[in-house]
């Protein structure tokens, strides 16, 4: 039987299982790490034996994994601690990762003639948060970011508009890319992987998408500032086809190839979130936002193919052991 393993550092003080079985003092670990607009999240319980005196403030590093297993435990996440509530027997620490600091955190800047790479990556700068990889994308001549939204609103919304993922890695730096086919592919078979499973199907909001800039758009040049264009249609983006319509209008769209970027990517997360849910499987830290999970032998047929990871959970306590809990959606979602 398959023993929870952890090792947590909280600060400069560590708790080792692999090095201590015996000393094992948390109670609960709870995990969760999700795309933006979602902020990543830690919550844990201990019991109060011991030395640790957890702080706000504190660094944390969350590593899971099985005794006995060949390999080390997993960093599953990385992050600061935000809440200690302290009682006579246990003490509550929770967390956030890299998004919640740049959540409280507003700037007014304005740029130009950067990608959304480029501008995400001074954003992030500012709060000393690290970039780990971001997708190419066009130029964009102008683009505010002001102190009505927080910086992960502003970064968030650059992801959208060029149709990519954003999240933080397990070593809490951001990644902003496009999905494409996954890192890695993770099979999960029911019956012998997948241990409950929930999927929820809808229809699309929309099956065809048109994004409009600020004129004059890339008909009259990118660094045409001074009228409005009289037909806005030649720096019009379209995607799909039918009805309904969603119409995505941002005044950062200034060129053609911009704005169809933009509907593009519209389009296919509108289309994708039509077959979502998550499976519940023995604690897996391997499996990483960006990858992607292929369901095999599961009782509904449409949930034999691939999907992309949109969200973990990793929980373990007294009564279920380690679980990992995967939220995926489909890929590749075109329209009906």
């Amino acid at each position: 039987m398959l023993s929870p393993s952890y090792r947590i550092t909280i600060g400069d003080q560590r708790v080792d299982m692999g090095a201590e079985p015996l000393a094992s003092t948390f109670v609960k670990i709870n995990v969760r790490r999700d795309m933006a607009p979602l902020l990543d999240r830690f919550d844990l319980t201990v019991a109060r034996v011991g030395a640790l005196a957890p702080a706000r403030g504190d660094d944390a590093v969350i590593a899971l994994g099985f005794i006995g297993e060949d390999q080390e435990p997993v960093t599953v996440m990385t992050g600061v601690v935000d809440e200690v509530d302290a009682g006579p027997e246990r003490v509550r620490i929770a967390g956030f990762g890299a998004g919640s600091l740049l959540s409280r955190s507003r700037t007014n800047q304005t740029f130009r003639d950067k990608s959304a790479g480029d501008i995400l990556r001074e954003l992030a700068a500012s709060d000393n948060i690290t970039v780990a990889r971001t997708g190419q994308s066009e130029v964009l001549p102008y683009y505010v970011a002001d102190a009505r939204r927080s910086r992960f609103q502003h970064i968030t919304e650059l992801a959208y508009l060029s149709g990519f993922d954003l999240y933080a890695d397990t070593d809490n730096a951001l990644i902003c890319e496009a999905f494409g086919n996954g890192q890695q592919v993770h099979p999960l078979s029911h019956g012998r992987d997948v241990l409950d499973y929930r999927v929820e199907r809808t229809m699309a909001h929309a099956n065809r998408v048109e994004a409009w800039g600020e004129s004059p758009g890339s008909s009259a040049g990118a660094e045409s500032w001074s009228w409005l264009a009289k037909d806005g249609a030649p720096q019009r983006g379209t995607a799909g086809s039918g009805d309904p319509l969603v119409l995505l209008e941002h005044s950062a769209l200034r060129t053609a190839e911009a704005a169809q970027r933009a509907a593009d990517a519209q389009l296919a997360r509108l289309l994708n979130r039509r077959l979502r849910g998550y499976v519940t499987i023995l604690g897996y830290p391997p499996v990483q936002l960006g990858d992607a999970i292929r369901l095999e032998d599961m009782p509904d047929d449409d949930l034999n193919a691939t999907f992309q990871v949109r969200g973990l959970r990793h929980r373990i306590d007294k009564a279920a052991g380690f679980l990992t809990e995967v939220r995926f959606q489909s890929i590749g979602g075109t329209a009906t």
